[in-house]
């Protein structure tokens, strides 16, 4: 059981017992803050204190940087939002369709009139075949949504597995029903109140036209169904503008022709034999390792930087990288030198630090300036300095800034392969013939950071294509609604 109480790079979790409180947890922090962490939060200048939160709590709600997976509750709202319009938009076709075909049902009205019907017994008559019409139409969704969930579309088009179940939820199934009670009440309404008003004289006579004012509000909601139509189509244009963004920004590096594969399980000797057999091979250009992927986790780490006023302890992301780090992912260095396999002194008294670390302090020039790790026990370097800053890169998505990263040196982690794009699958055949027989111990496993990249970015990408297909269905619905209407008023 580790003992370091300064470890940034993982979170505790706790089950609490039935009859304790979070309060009782905050409570008991500062006599465990005094015995543990005092001396060091003191050396550091620093206050330290704990974050206590709920499990389900953390997947919409947290911005801690090392809680996966997060969601995003605007999605939420957006499909809600949609769902709504599509709600919406086909009430509007059904209250359009009933009152522009109410002259077939004139004699239909006249006789119930006749025989005694009061105004009030045909428009619950009529609410009453609206909320009969959506019921039936949510027993024909519940069933077409179970053949299409069965048929795994959803998961080929979205890469995820969706369940549906109101055996399971029946607040799911009690809110679909109530929902569909309510959506036959509301386009019912309008309807039900223009055909039981119409006249017994113009039922018998066949005499009954529509009012202007009736097809000026029929005009009115297809203008308003093609306006909730339109706001869906701007916001996948939106979407579209943001994933081409996704794709196209320089992230400070080079993300394609770049394989990885895990060597974490290696020794450095074994490593350095593996980087020089796969460079060898002519359609390898470079080769090295890291201990970080981007857009993966960010790891942080206490470092004593030299300032105006002395050296000052603050936390700051670190990428544990070997030599060729910086020219494999073809990264840009702004001052200063690259770490230098000849100078041994590198290998613990250099560090490299990006333009955001640069700039954090103020500085013109952060070359020369005197840091070192302290992280609690784990890394006890001496003092360096700084030899080079490098052009800001994303290590994190483009949802987080740049934030200040410094470089050390230390092989392992995960071995990057730059290629040529010549014989791809050739070469990955090569990359693991040589690796099976340098470290037959451990499985040949490879991904490529592009890849690795896009995944990062999966939700958005789904959420595009979702929304994508929802403007679809608004428009065939509106399109829909208004051919009825042009059809009917063709046929009379």
């Amino acid at each position: 059981l580790g003992t370091q109480w300064f470890t940034t790079t993982c979170y505790t979790y706790m089950l609490l017992k039935k009859e304790a409180s979070v309060e009782g947890v905050y409570d008991s922090y500062p006599l465990l803050f005094e015995k543990y962490m005092l001396a060091q939060s003191q050396r550091i200048k620093a206050t330290i204190d704990i974050i206590l939160e709920p499990l389900a709590y953390i997947h919409f709600n947290s911005d801690l940087t090392q809680d996966f997976p997060q969601g995003n509750r605007n999605y939420v709202y957006i499909f809600g939002i949609v769902g709504l319009f599509l709600i919406v938009i086909a009430s509007i076709n059904y209250i359009n369709m009933s009152t522009a075909f109410a002259i077939n049902r004139t004699k239909e009205i006249g006789l119930k009139k006749i025989f005694g019907a009061k105004q009030r017994t045909l428009i619950v008559y009529f609410i009453f075949e609206s909320v009969a019409l959506t019921l039936i139409a949510f027993l024909i969704s519940i069933v077409t949504v179970r053949l299409i969930i069965d048929a795994n579309y959803l998961h080929q088009l979205f890469n995820a597995k969706l369940e549906f179940s109101f055996s399971e939820n029946l607040n799911l199934l009690l809110m679909s029903f109530g929902l569909a009670l309510f959506v036959g009440l509301l386009s019912g309404i309008y309807p039900a109140f223009q055909l039981s008003s119409i006249p017994v004289v113009s039922t018998v006579s066949s005499s009954y036209k529509h009012k202007k004012d009736s097809i000026l509000y029929r005009k009115a909601l297809i203008v308003f169904q093609f306006i909730l139509s339109v706001s869906v189509l701007i916001g996948v244009l939106t979407m579209n503008k943001q994933i081409n963004f996704i794709n196209s920004k320089d992230l400070g590096f080079n993300k394609h022709n770049l394989i990885v594969i895990p060597v974490d399980k290696l020794d450095n000797s074994v490593i350095a034999v593996l980087k020089e057999k796969l460079l060898e091979n002519p359609q390898i250009v470079s080769a090295s390792t890291a201990y970080v992927l981007p857009n993966t986790q960010k790891f942080m780490c206490n470092f004593s930087v030299e300032t105006e006023s002395g050296f000052e302890e603050q936390l700051f992301n670190w990428l544990i990288v070997d030599h060729d780090y910086i020219s494999t992912m073809e990264m840009q260095i702004v001052k200063g030198r690259n770490f230098n396999k000849s100078i041994i002194s590198d290998t613990k008294t250099a560090y490299i630090v990006n333009e955001s670390f640069q700039n954090y302090f103020g500085w013109d020039n952060a070359v020369d300036k005197k840091m070192r790790i302290i992280n609690g026990g784990y890394f006890n370097w001496p003092e360096g300095k700084i030899i080079g800053v490098v052009k800001d890169f994303n290590i994190s998505t483009l949802h987080d800034k740049v934030v200040p990263i410094v470089m050390v040196l230390l092989p392992g982690g995960y071995l990057h392969l730059r290629i040529n794009d010549a014989n791809l699958f050739k070469t990955i055949e090569d990359i693991g013939i040589v690796f099976t027989e340098v470290a037959p111990q451990i499985p040949f496993e490879y991904s490529f950071i592009d890849e690795k990249i896009i995944e990062s970015y999966s939700t958005e990408v789904n959420q595009y294509k979702l929304i994508k297909l929802f403007s679809i269905i608004c428009f065939v619905l509106s399109c829909l609604g208004l051919f009825g209407l042009s059809f009917f008023s063709v046929a009379q």
